[in-house]
């Protein structure tokens, strides 16, 4: 029913990024937007494929910047990965031990003191979270939290999960 749109929305904003000049344009999940182009995939995906490749090639140089996103690199068509175009490439790894000790001081700095974890449990934790990710690990400390809440405040009417909050992801790196 929509077909050709998303070609048609990409044009409009990198118009719209070229006439907002000096801009950046970010596609997050971009193996979503541009998959690798075989013989199996849609139509669909093709035309948005060739038409971001145009757009990208027709930029005026130091002008917009395009800046993709993605987990899955080798997911993408390899065309956007040609020079000129999606040609640098940064990796972030999930934090080391002190990393993850520090998000996890920062996700518990606001309990109780009673609650607060001791630096035994911290460092307990943070080499129990090998491979998790500043998200991962601030999702563990609000369902902590809430389960503690569920299991101390039975009467409360409220039964709180993660699902229920609007939960914003602080994600940091090991420098």
């Amino acid at each position: 029913m929509w077909f050709g749109e998303s070609s048609a929305n990409l044009r409009k904003l990198f118009k719209e990024a070229i006439d907002s000049k000096p801009s950046i344009i970010f596609f997050d999940e971009l193996d979503g937007l541009c998959p690798k182009r075989d013989g199996q995939s849609h139509e669909a995906y093709n035309s948005v494929v060739t038409t971001l490749l145009g757009l990208m090639d027709s930029l005026p140089p130091g002008e917009v910047f395009v800046i993709g996103a993605t987990n899955r690199l080798v997911s993408i068509d390899a065309a956007m990965l040609r020079p000129g175009r999606f040609d640098k490439h940064l990796e972030f790894f999930p934090p080391n031990l002190e990393g993850r000790r520090k998000i996890f001081e920062i996700n518990t700095c606001k309990w109780k003191r009673s609650s607060k974890l001791s630096a035994k449990d911290l460092e307990k934790l943070s080499q129990k979270t090998v491979g998790f990710t500043g998200a991962d690990i601030e999702k563990l400390c609000r369902e902590a939290f809430f389960t503690a809440f569920n299991r101390h405040v039975p009467d409360s009417n409220l039964d709180i999960s993660i699902n229920d909050m609007d939960v914003s992801i602080l994600i940091l790196f090991p420098l």
